[in-house]
């Protein structure tokens, strides 16, 4: 997925410096560096490293033949001695010489054949291309490089990196990238798990160091870095110190920091939650602990993904020699319809030619066309897999949102009079309607939502950038928790909330329990006194209001 998203490989570049270097160099991908050191020639060496990613294409680049499986591994022969190196080569060129051979019909034909066939795995066709190179662009200016010229692979700082016995590039820059040996990505980590834990980092922006870039506090920086490579880069671990300070201990600060002024981290920061931690905290509220069971939408996904594997390991077992075998029987009978359909659309033109309506039987065409196409794809995908797999593989997955239905308690029920009992069937029925899609985490949803929905209106980053979420106020969001359906869901009597609070006891029991669910705190004397009064006031409806004022007041939001 990282890759797949963005399949301009220079851009990705960018994108992997900015976030695991800190470093933004963007600029240097058309023109040296304006405002820091990095040339164009840095940024396409560094670029080198991963252009051998390949993720553009569908399924039918696996019928490639120029691209099959003996074809040269210039980097091994490079790393094999003289004569291995020879015994290789003479190999691959046997391989060579027993692949089947094919015209430029025949390949047209198979893939044409194979076409919806090979549809469900245009998305898995990420590759490495080891020894793939970028090349310098046609208006390169600068004495160090021609247009056109190749790159190799040379890291911008930090000690250089070569390909070790049997690794590719991509492997080579992936070990250096977490090592001790490259003090960049040391201090990056660990100051961006500085700002996760305390709200600001040492270093601000986090992504957007120079060389000339000084820590707020650089004893604590140069102590983080140090810490980071002692638990050799277990987020975990460093993470587990951080919490553990008297500094985090403290209370939190709502002193917020001025632009250009240091902070002293008397203790965090108060922070209000992201979008997902608020949408989190409210399936939480709603459904209860959404991980401790799989759903049937889950099973249905991993299903489909486990034919998909399935179907993806087949086609490569095949190989070339045995997809064309099973092509070729599929592109004959292709061929029989193609002269069948050939044949029924001369006769609707002859009709046609003589002034009658041939509206409805092109529409006949058209459809048996797409279903003797069809047909020929379900003849190869049975032959590749089997009927049954086959079959399964053919349906896909679409997801379908399931509506979590609210638990009636029949014990409650009977207890009530007709018009109680019909009050709560009503609210239960409205319950019903405001818990769908609020039993999925935010990580499991389409990122990002669509706008309107209640992550985009707390912030959600939209992906067009890097770093472009936001925890500012806005009226959208107070007039979401206000009157959202999504908020109503949470004091229904369909919530897991209000299935506990059921079980609390005392009304006092009851809010003592709601500010443990909201607050993650007892109430204090003083709003124990204030409830008090409102459940005297408000009776059975206390609870719902407190509810509601909670929910709806600055403390639910923060993280102190």
């Amino acid at each position: 997925g990282f890759w797949m998203r963005d399949e301009n490989k220079l851009d990705h570049l960018a994108y992997t410096v900015q976030v695991f270097l800190g470093t933004s160099i963007v600029c240097a991908q058309c023109h040296d560096h304006p405002f820091d050191k990095w040339s164009q020639m840095d940024y396409y060496g560094m670029a080198a490293f991963t252009y051998g990613m390949n993720t553009k294409g569908g399924g039918n680049d696996y019928l490639q033949m120029k691209k099959s499986g003996s074809d040269l591994d210039k980097q091994a022969l490079k790393n094999l001695p003289p004569k291995e190196r020879k015994e290789y080569i003479r190999k691959m060129a046997a391989q060579k010489s027993a692949e089947p051979k094919l015209d430029r019909e025949e390949v047209r034909q198979i893939r044409e054949a194979m076409q919806d066939v090979m549809k469900p795995l245009r998305y898995t066709n990420v590759h490495w291309e080891e020894g793939r190179l970028p090349a310098l662009p046609h208006d390169y200016k600068y004495s160090n490089g021609k247009p056109g010229q190749k790159i190799e692979p040379k890291v911008m700082f930090g000690h250089d990196t070569a390909p070790r016995g049997g690794e590719t590039t991509l492997a080579a820059f992936a070990r250096w990238m977490p090592s001790p040996e490259n003090p960049r990505f040391t201090t990056v980590i660990a100051n961006r798990m500085w700002k996760r834990v305390f709200g600001l980092g040492l270093i601000e922006p986090v992504d957007e160091m120079t060389d000339s870039t000084v820590a707020s506090n650089p004893a604590l920086m140069e102590y983080l870095t140090q810490l980071m490579v002692e638990k050799k880069y277990s987020l975990k671990s460093f993470l587990r110190v951080l919490y553990n300070t008297d500094t985090y201990q403290r209370m939190a600060s709502t002193q917020e920091v001025a632009l250009g002024e240091t902070s002293h981290f008397t203790g965090p920061l108060l922070r209000r939650m992201s979008a997902e931690q608020v949408w989190d905290s409210l399936v939480t509220l709603t459904a209860g602990n959404v991980d401790e069971s799989v759903d049937s939408e889950n099973e249905r996904l991993h299903q489909y993904l486990d034919d998909l594997a399935f179907f993806l390991n087949t086609v490569k077992e095949k190989g070339p020699s045995g997809l064309i075998s099973i092509a070729k029987e599929a592109s004959e009978k292709l061929e029989q319809n193609k002269a069948q359909l050939a044949s029924l659309r001369a006769e609707i033109q002859a009709r046609q030619e003589k002034g009658e309506d041939v509206t409805e039987a092109n529409k006949r065409l058209t459809r048996q066309a797409a279903q003797l196409r069809r047909e020929a794809g379900r003849d190869i995908l049975e032959d590749l897999l089997g009927a049954e797999r086959a079959a399964d593989l053919r349906k896909g997955y679409s997801a379908k949102q399931e509506q979590k239905k609210p638990v009636i308690d029949r014990t409650e029920l009977a207890s009530m009079t007709k018009q109680q009992r019909k009050e709560y069937l009503e609210k239960m029925q409205v319950a019903s309607k405001s818990l769908q899609g609020l039993n999925i985490r935010a990580s499991e949803l389409p990122s990002p939502a669509k706008p309107g929905h209640m992550l985009r209106t707390f912030g959600q980053s939209d992906r067009e950038v890097i770093e472009n979420a936001s925890a500012d106020a806005s009226v959208p969001q107070a007039l979401t928790l206000l009157n959202s359906p999504v908020i109503q869901a949470v004091s229904s009597p369909a919530s897991d909330l209000s299935r506990h609070l059921q079980k609390a006891g005392t009304p006092e029991q009851k809010l003592s329990t709601l500010y443990t669910a909201l607050l993650s705190r007892k109430p204090t004397s003083a709003e124990q006194a204030v409830l008090s009064s409102v459940i005297r006031e408000r009776g059975p409806n206390a609870i719902e209001d407190v509810t509601h004022a909670l929910l709806t007041g600055s403390q639910f939001l923060f993280i102190q």
